[in-house]
């Protein structure tokens, strides 16, 4: 047997000793959805206005020019030239059939006694309609984009949308009255997905300035974000995601690759792997600065499309954890090098220990601690205890916590124990939040 395929060999035992770990050594009550780092086996999230995210051009447009006749006017004037406000957004005239204020106020009044759940049967019949989900499970786009263009002209999700930019406009005149550097740069953010033109790029450039002065981690993720929709402009280049090394050297995730380029083995930085101390994508950070400005919102529509709305920054945030792409990575060297093994294991840790870190990251964790043995020894034997003590109800939670979808047939009278969920997953991570009640063990 030649040398190429013994280390073919090799990876086989590995891959499958992973397998097994994620799989079997766990317990089932773990076997969830959120096989790939994207998910590639959910459906998009289901709400209105989410659908913006993943809809066409045309889609996206028609959904900003809706919102705009229903929302309330910007509560002040542009406040200086160096620091953008939204108050002359250079908006898409709006479309006909869009709600007037009276009726967003009306359906507002009605949202908890029939609107929600009026909105929630138009939206399953679309999807009846329009099934997304082609042969082998792959996503149809072309149905996708036609539920998504059904969908912008339904009562319910005009409203929704109606609202959101209105809470938009509230938020970033809020943010701009705190003064400190992250909450200008929310604010410039903000600004640019709800303005079009000269505005949206004045605050692009703003929100720019401040990522390059800065040097805050946050702040850079910021920008990353808002760069995603700037294209046409040059300055749209700048501070790539690779600049993330030398600004946050010591974070774990600013060295693993980016996991759209798909699980295969890469090349890393190992003496950089070993001396990071923590991992953080900072999503957290930037929700926890968001989430304190819906704690005056009653139960309603306003708070129901303020926690989507940092709800789903999951979606569109600018950085995964590398997991797959790390595990590969540590399957090429389980048997060749123990140094570099010891440097998975130390990964695996700090992916655990994460607040960014989900359901797929823990699993990668036990399941590169399975590889290199380490299962018996502490902490991982414990980790294991605790994950197999796990109940399929904490499970559940930590389900409805994560994943968007799972939360969509909601009613007004979850909202307020939702926007608490969230501040505390935003505070202490996913894990302490939906399993750290009074009573029960912290996480190993």
């Amino acid at each position: 047997m030649n040398d190429t395929e013994t280390r073919g060999g090799r990876r086989l035992r590995h891959w499958v000793a992973l397998s097994l770990a994620l799989c079997v050594a766990v317990g089932a009550w773990w076997n969830w959805q959120g096989d790939d780092e994207d998910h590639p086996n959910t459906e998009p999230p289901a709400a209105g206005p989410a659908a913006t995210s993943t809809a066409g051009p045309a889609a996206r447009t028609a959904s900003a020019g809706l919102a705009a006749r229903a929302a309330e006017p910007a509560a002040s004037p542009q406040a200086a030239a160096s620091r953008p406000s939204v108050a002359a957004s250079a908006e898409p005239a709006p479309y006909a059939d869009a709600l007037s204020p009276e009726q967003l106020a009306q359906i507002e009044k009605q949202w908890c006694i029939h609107g929600m759940k009026a909105h929630q049967q138009a939206q399953q019949a679309l999807e009846r309609a329009y099934p997304v989900r082609a042969g082998e499970g792959k996503l149809d786009m072309t149905a996708l984009e036609a539920r998504s263009q059904a969908l912008f002209k339904e009562t319910g999700t005009k409203a929704m949308l109606a609202v959101q930019l209105r809470l938009k406009r509230r938020w970033i005149e809020q943010l701009r009255q705190r003064g400190d550097m992250r909450s200008q740069a929310a604010a410039d953010y903000l600004t640019a997905s709800t303005t079009f033109g000269e505005e949206a790029e004045t605050s692009l450039q703003h929100l720019l300035g401040l990522a390059q002065s800065s040097r805050d981690p946050l702040v850079f993720m910021i920008w990353q974000l808002a760069k995603i929709a700037c294209t046409r402009q040059t300055y749209c280049n700048a501070l790539p995601l690779s600049d993330w090394r030398s600004l946050d050297a010591r974070n774990l995730l600013a060295w693993l690759p980016d996991p759209a380029n798909r699980p295969e083995a890469v090349d890393l930085d190992w003496n950089a792997l070993a001396n990071t101390s923590f991992a953080s994508s900072y999503l957290e950070d930037f929700q926890g600065l968001l989430l304190p400005l819906l704690d005056a919102e009653p139960p309603g529509l306003a708070l129901q499309q303020g926690l989507a709305l940092v709800s789903r920054l999951r979606y569109e945030w600018p950085v995964r954890s590398g997991a797959v792409a790390l595990a590969s990575t540590c399957v090429e060297v389980a048997d060749t090098a123990p140094a570099r093994m010891a440097v998975c294991l130390h990964a695996a840790d700090l992916l655990w220990r994460s607040p960014s870190s989900g359901l797929f990251e823990h699993k990668f964790a036990l399941g590169m601690a399975s590889m290199a043995g380490a299962l018996e020894q502490s902490p991982w034997a414990e980790r294991m205890a605790f994950v197999k003590r796990l109940s399929p109800s904490d499970g559940q939670r930590l389900m409805d916590l994560e994943y968007q979808a799972s939360r969509d047939k909601q009613s007004c009278d979850t909202l307020a124990y939702e926007r608490q969920q969230l501040k505390e997953q935003a505070r202490r991570g996913l894990w302490a939040a939906a399993l750290g009640g009074a009573g029960t063990t912290p996480l190993p």
